[in-house]
């Protein structure tokens, strides 16, 4: 009876290490981000406030949410895209992001004149539209298909009970640690 009750101390006593060192681990992811998310926002601030550049970019490249549902398929809406400023090489068929009045397009190159470019919407809802290069941003690069993720985060439906989840878990490793530290205690009270 002594050997099984000291083997599920011995587990017990092996868990708390565990715990602790994901519980750092996941605390240091944490703060890395927030850190990460501290020194993206200076450098935006200071390209915005300071600089006065009409987007905050990192090596040429701007990065949107779509907003609307003009290039649906290809982009959904709260898709985030990946702009490259240059447009000296745009072609039929690139996606393109351009000023229209003080709103952001996100279209698709239909054809290329000498003095303007004729855009349209994936969408069969979407319009034709003439613009001249002097409109366009850049060239879309990449699609990063995260719409419906943003969604599913962001409906009270999920986050609420991951919030929850992750205020229980921490309250058990809390506790765990206190237990653990009362055993200690009252083991060197005996000894």
């Amino acid at each position: 009876m002594s050997q099984v009750l000291k083997k599920q101390e011995d587990t017990n006593d092996n868990r708390g290490p565990i715990l602790q060192k994901v519980f750092s681990i996941f605390l240091t992811i944490i703060l890395v981000l927030v850190v990460l998310f501290m020194i993206i926002s200076i450098y935006s601030f200071i390209q915005i406030k300071i600089i006065h550049t009409p987007f905050e970019h990192f090596a040429g490249i701007i990065v949107l949410s779509e907003q609307t549902e003009s290039m649906k398929p290809t982009i959904d809406t709260d898709d985030v895209v990946f702009v490259a400023l240059n447009n000296s090489n745009l072609k039929e068929n690139d996606i393109i992001v351009y000023f229209n009045n003080e709103y952001t397009i996100t279209h698709r190159l239909k054809e290329i004149n000498e003095d303007s470019y004729i855009t349209i919407g994936d969408n069969a809802n979407s319009g034709e539209e003439s613009i001249k290069k002097d409109q366009i941003i850049g060239k879309v690069i990449y699609i990063w298909k995260i719409g419906i993720w943003k969604k599913v985060f962001t409906s009270p439906e999920v986050y609420i009970p991951m919030l929850l989840t992750i205020m229980l878990a921490s309250f058990t490793v809390l506790e765990y640690k206190k237990e653990e530290k009362k055993r200690r205690k009252d083991g060197e009270e005996k000894s």
